[in-house]
């Protein structure tokens, strides 16, 4: 199997982490270079491996830990998202300083993501 993790934030790197934990290579991506995660990754561990987008999207398990509302762009950098195990772990967030009544999540939940709506 080979897996990536798409995004480099918080959750992101935790995530690395815990891959790093049982020396399992996983691919971490962003919308950043991966010249630009490479400091990111080599912190984690040897096994965590900087990736493009595109390349990332390539893998057998994609986990998602990117901004809310960004996964359309996401969804463009593959081919096709058929025959993959894609997991979610972004969080639908609003700034409590925004006005909480503009918020409107595109897809009512739970349910999973139909592939064109990654």
């Amino acid at each position: 199997m080979s897996y990536s993790i798409i995004g480099a934030g918080k959750v992101g790197q935790s995530l690395a982490r815990a891959f790093a934990r049982k020396k399992i290579e996983v691919a971490i991506a962003s919308r950043r270079s991966p010249e630009a995660l490479a400091p990111v990754a080599k912190a984690i561990g040897p096994t965590i491996i900087p990736k493009s987008l595109q390349d990332a999207v390539k893998a057998e398990i994609v986990l998602l830990a990117i901004p809310f509302g960004t996964q359309k762009d996401v969804a463009k950098a593959a081919k096709s998202w058929q025959g993959k195990i894609v997991i979610d772990v972004t969080n639908a967030y609003v700034s409590l300083r925004k006005n909480w009544a503009i918020f409107r999540p595109p897809l009512s939940y739970p349910r999973p993501f139909p592939a064109q709506d990654l």
